[in-house]
């Protein structure tokens, strides 16, 4: 699996993650599945998490993700 770097700055603008950043380790099982992407500014996923994120948003009835460093993982590494 390839190695990433996150910034410090992106982890510190992520610091309310309640999954204490699993998404860079292991097989990152807990990134949401996303979508789409709208003006690669808001990134819609499948459905809610089963457990509550800081992150998450509901714009009508599409959930859309807000985390920097979701965002960083889908847009710079494709991931």
């Amino acid at each position: 699996m390839e190695k990433l770097y996150i910034s410090k700055e992106l982890k510190q603008a992520a610091a309310k993650c309640k999954k204490n950043f699993s998404c860079l380790t292991g097989e990152r099982k807990d990134l949401c599945p996303i979508l789409s992407c709208f003006d690669c500014d808001v990134h819609f996923i499948l459905g809610l998490n089963e457990s509550p994120c800081a992150f998450q948003s509901k714009i009508n009835e599409r959930v859309y993700c807000e985390c920097p460093i979701r965002i960083e993982l889908y847009e710079k590494h494709k991931i």
